[in-house]
């Protein structure tokens, strides 16, 4: 097929050009576990259905809070394949800034990582007249009155209309909204910028030629809610390769020895960090092992 226009492209793009390579790769159960592509392309289409079913309408913005994992590019795609607004927020800001940002989007519904962030939004909940659903990744307690992203998912199976998301998909251009991301200003409150597809994806035609033609592992460990490593994210997955999330930061190195990843991107201070974790350990050496 052409290169993709829309973001939502580079599923059935991956799927024609490496269908036998793992797209994500995550630790689940103390197992690292491989997502190919069939298995992405079913969980992305069972919650645009899903949404469908819930009345969602093309503009309206569902926001995402959460860390880094598989169940981030379901939410991710699945939200733009029906012509909404996906509004990732960080997930360690304060509760004044969760309060600003979902009342200045409008946020429709509301995907939570888990019980922890939670109860890092309850008491913004009430104040949001527009909200009219949560969601959360991992649920333990029975009493959280929310249901789990899972749940989501078998509500878009059970009412799938294949034909409807194909049309609307078909509607949507390169230069509609495909996300929106607050960022901080020089002062005040975050503000809201508005991306298209053509955005992002004419910044990963823009690197394309960087890499080596034998790469095929990235690793990935800065926050998607970060325009940076979502445009990466995807240019991993244009490219072909594994995208393996590391656990946390602070198991960025254990994690490499794992997934041996020929590229990955950082920012200056971890880089530093490392710098000085080796010259350290060097120090500690002697003759040759230490030069």
């Amino acid at each position: 097929m052409d290169k993709p226009t829309r973001l939502f492209d580079l599923l059935p793009y991956r799927k024609q050009t490496k269908p036998d390579r793992a797209v994500l790769v995550a630790k689940q159960a103390g197992e690292w576990n491989k997502i190919f592509i069939d298995e992405y392309i079913e969980k992305v289409d069972a919650i645009s259905h899903a949404l469908l079913h819930l009345g969602v309408n093309r503009g309206d913005n569902i926001a995402l809070i959460s860390s880094d994992r598989p169940e981030w590019n379901y939410t991710d795609l699945g939200v733009q394949q029906v012509g909404a607004v996906l509004v990732p927020i960080y997930p360690t800001i304060s509760e004044d800034d969760y309060r600003y940002i979902l009342k200045d989007c409008e946020v429709q519904y509301l995907l939570l990582e888990s019980e922890t962030m939670f109860r890092k939004v309850k008491n913004v909940l009430p104040d949001l007249d527009t909200l009219k659903g949560v969601y959360l990744f991992d649920k333990k307690d029975p009493e959280t009155p929310y249901p789990t992203l899972a749940e989501l998912m078998d509500e878009g199976r059970a009412h799938a209309d294949a034909a409807r998301l194909a049309e609307i998909k078909n509607s949507i251009g390169p230069r509609d909204v495909a996300t929106m991301i607050y960022t901080s200003g020089t002062t005040g409150f975050p503000k809201g910028v508005m991306l298209c597809h053509e955005n992002i994806l004419t910044c990963i035609y823009g690197v394309q030629h960087t890499p080596k033609p034998h790469f095929s592992r990235a690793m990935s460990f800065l926050p998607l809610c970060h325009v940076y490593e979502r445009m990466m994210n995807y240019f991993y997955q244009y490219m072909g390769y594994e995208t393996w999330y590391a656990e946390n930061v602070g198991k960025v190195v254990e994690n490499m020895k794992v997934a041996k990843p020929h590229m990955m991107t950082a920012v200056p201070r971890f880089i530093e960090k490392m710098y000085d974790g080796i010259y350290r350990k060097g120090e500690k050496m002697k003759g040759i092992n230490k030069k």
